[in-house]
Order: structure tokens, then sequence, then C-alpha cells
């Protein structure tokens, strides 16, 4: 059974107006296939090989969400939406796709959040969870002009899923900044397959947070497009897979216009038989000069049989610019260690504080105190999965 028969009855069990909207998409995906290894930007990440072998529309659900302080919480459980304003519910399709992986959400999305925020909202929580089934959501974030925002995206996949993909769209207008964290956790049966795509306009600011970990398969494509002169984009992100889990971020910032500014930085953490994957792109257009853009790539092997595959890439077609990359892919520090042991701090604990240190660095978020905190207490459940007894 090929890979969209499989995808069939999930397609078929959208409502009949939704399959009418989506049917162009649908037989694009029949036409140029999944995403597999054979694409270039798949190589690592076999996610055809991570689908159940059937697959089920999410079931209804009721579970005890979390409240993060200062935020109002809006939730989509299952795919059925909790809190959410009827002017706040998308349900209109894609107007364009960007690749294949964007094409199945495209073709399979029936709902989302539609978000503008304005000079008055409190920050938002949105608040995804999966436990069952297949889930396929599409949002969209529109932050008007002048507007600062603040985002919270919390995302759970666990229990009998077997299939979810989200898509979050956001423009950012002139003036516009948007403050978004994420977190994702997967450690259901079936793969997770995300997308973000932020395009700036002139003077934007984007600051993106995230942590991904798991004991599954996640894919995260991120996508940044600086529009106009003056637009900046902070992108920093911890990943931590760990049993047999496979973390795989494709993270591009493209810089399309003149003056403007990007920094990205992640930090990986390797641990029992978990496989990150990392690609940072960088590309400058033609003429887009006088360019300030900086990635640094750093991971951290917690085991023997982690691995991490990472590769920063920068593709600049322009003269002015200043561009500077690095990666590094190692062990902890046995000096640091060795020096905290010699003040009498255990071996556990001393291996703790030094993994949490080089991660909480990359996490924090003094806009949002309350959301660093959950993304912290996230790290700190991740590394539970790490053997400490490993020297």
């Amino acid at each position: 059974m090929s890979l969209t028969e499989r995808l069939q009855p999930l397609f078929d069990h959208l409502p009949e107006n939704q399959r009418a909207a989506r049917a162009a998409f649908w037989q694009r995906l029949r036409d140029e296939g999944f995403p597999s290894k054979k694409h270039e930007r798949w190589r690592f990440t076999d996610l055809p090989g991570a689908l159940p072998d059937a697959l089920h529309p999410a079931e209804p659900a009721q579970l005890t969400l979390p409240d993060v302080e200062g935020c109002r919480r809006i939730a989509f459980i299952n795919g059925a939406a909790e809190g959410v304003d009827a002017n706040e519910l998308r349900t209109e399709p894609a107007a364009s796709v960007h690749d294949a992986s964007d094409l199945v959400n495209a073709a399979l999305a029936s709902t989302g959040l539609h978000w503008v925020p304005s000079t008055a909202s409190t920050p938002l929580h949105l608040c995804t969870r999966t436990t069952t089934g297949s889930v396929h959501l599409r949002h969209r974030i529109e932050v008007p002009p002048q507007v600062q925002a603040q985002l919270y995206w919390d995302d759970v996949v666990e229990g009998d899923a077997d299939f979810v993909t989200q898509s979050l769209e956001i423009t950012l207008a002139e003036g516009a900044s948007l403050v978004l964290a994420r977190k994702h956790a997967n450690t259901a049966r079936g793969p997770a397959l995300l997308r973000t795509d932020a395009r700036l306009a002139r003077d934007a600011q984007l600051q993106l947070t995230g942590f991904d970990a798991g004991s599954a398969l996640s894919r995260h494509d991120l996508h940044v497009r600086l529009d106009a002169g003056g637009a900046q984009a902070q992108v920093h992100g911890v990943f931590a897979p760990w049993a047999q889990g496979h973390i795989d971020t494709f993270a591009t910032v493209e810089h399309a216009a003149a003056d403007t500014g990007s920094r990205l930085q992640f930090r990986g953490l390797g641990m029992d038989k978990g496989v990150g994957v990392l690609t940072g792109r960088v590309h400058v257009h033609r003429d887009a000069q006088r360019i300030d853009s900086n990635q640094q790539l750093g991971s951290l092997l917690l085991s023997p049989r982690a691995q991490i595959n990472a590769k920063p890439e920068l593709e600049i077609y322009a003269d002015d610019v200043q561009c500077a990359h690095g990666n590094a892919i190692g062990q902890i520090d046995q000096d640091a260690l060795y020096y905290l042991q010699t003040r009498g701090v255990p071996y556990a604990e001393a291996r703790a504080l030094l993994i949490g240190a080089y991660a909480a660095e990359t996490l924090h978020i003094p806009a949002m105190p309350a959301v660093e905190k959950a993304l912290m207490a996230g790290l700190d459940r991740a590394l539970a999965h790490a053997d400490w007894s490993l020297t």
C-alpha cells in the first residue's frame, strides 16, 4: 500500500466542503510524493518508515492542561478547539505551500488558530495535545504594525498518536515584534511533522526560542524571511532526543533585503540511542548588502550510542556582508567536571549542572520568565533520561 493510500482515510474524514477546498493540494501530494530520504534535506530522516501501517482520525479526549502565569490559554486537544473565539478559528485552506513537507499539512489540515494581536492583547498560550490517531492543524499569526506580541506554543504528542502535522504561519508588519517560545515533546508511536514560516517587514523583530525533546521522530522545518531593511531575527533552540528518539531541525534564514540581521544559536543533547539532526542555513540574496548574520551550532554527546549530525550552511550572493558560523560537537569538559567534584559536588550532580548550564543559556527569555521556567522544566524532564553513570 502506498503512502497516499494510507493517508486516504484521513483525507476522506474531512468534511465535504473542506475536501473540495483542499483537493488541489491532495492531488499534488499524490503526484509529487511524500518527503523521504531521497530528498537531500531529508537524507538523515526516514519519515515514511516511521509511519504506522494504519492511520486513524483522532478521538475526543478530556485532559488536564497546564496554566502559565500571565498568559491566556487556548487549546487544541486531539484537533478539537477549546477556549478559542469564533473569529480566532481558522478553517480556510492554505494559500500556498513551500515544499513536500508543507504539502502534507496543507492537504490534511482542517482547522487551527488565527490570531491577530492588538496592543492590549495578553500573551497567548497555544496548548496543543495529541493522544490518539492523526491530527493536522494549520495556525496563522498576523502581528499588525508597531504591535508587540508574545506567544507560547506548548505542544505534546504522546500515547497512541500515529501522525501529527502542524504549521505555523507568521507575518510581522512594519515595526511589529513577536516573542515566540515553543516547546515540543513527542513520545508517541508515530512521527510529528512541524513547520514554522515567518515573514518580517521593515523594522520588524522576531525572537524565537524552541525546545524539542522526545523518544519518537520529530521534524521541524523553520523558515524566516527578512523582506525589508531593519528586520531582525533571533532564532535559538535546544533539541534533546532520548531512548531511540530522532529529532531533525532544518532552520533557514533568508536575507531578502539589505540592512537586515540574524542570529542563530542551537544546542543539541544526545542521550541513550537518540539521534539529533540539525541544519542551519543562511541565504543572502543578490543585492542584499550590509547583512549581519551569525550562526553557532553546538552539541554534547551524553552517551556513546547517541548520534548528532549538524551542518551550518552559508549561501551568499552579495559582497558587503558580515556572515559567520561555527559548529562543534563534543563531550563534557572533564576539567570543569573535576573542578566541581573537588568542591564537594557529587559526580552526577556536577554533570547535570554543566549540561543544564550549557543548554539554559539558549533558553533564556527575559520577556517571558514564566515561559522560560516551563522550558527549563521540560529540559529537566528530558535530562532525567540521561545515563548519569557514564564516565
